[in-house]
């Protein structure tokens, strides 16, 4: 077995054998939080199918993505994503620009999400 996106996908070899993801609409109103309230577009977001960012985020920002997913798509907005299920958004938070957005974002979601820290000030947002 192997287990991917913070144990919320599992695969048996190179079979998809389990999931767990976010109810779609729950999941839309944390991505529209993020990109359209606190204005952050260096969003990976996380499906079974494929991850996703915009397109026009940086080339330094796609590249780093790259080496960490493997099969990302470049979309034109996050808030119409393909039909995917949906598993986790991992984002940089920027200190200087959002010094407390992790606990802004973990109250204003706090019976829908759960914060991870993936290093430094990496945020994976994931199921409770």
């Amino acid at each position: 077995f192997f287990i991917s996106e913070n144990g919320a996908v599992i695969y048996k070899g190179n079979q998809l054998y389990n999931y767990r993801s976010f109810d779609q609409n729950i999941f839309q109103k944390v991505v529209n939080y993020l990109n359209l309230n606190q204005k952050i577009n260096n969003l990976i977001i996380c499906g079974v199918k494929s991850a996703y960012i915009l397109k026009e985020t940086s080339e330094a920002f796609k590249q780093d993505a790259r080496t960490y997913y493997h099969q990302l798509i470049e979309v034109d907005s996050l808030q119409t994503l393909p039909d995917d299920d949906y598993v986790k958004i991992a984002f940089n938070i920027n200190r200087q620009t959002h010094p407390d957005l992790d606990e802004k974002l973990a109250l204003k979601f706090k019976d829908d999400i759960k914060l991870v820290s993936s290093g430094r000030d990496s945020i994976d947002v994931i199921m409770p």
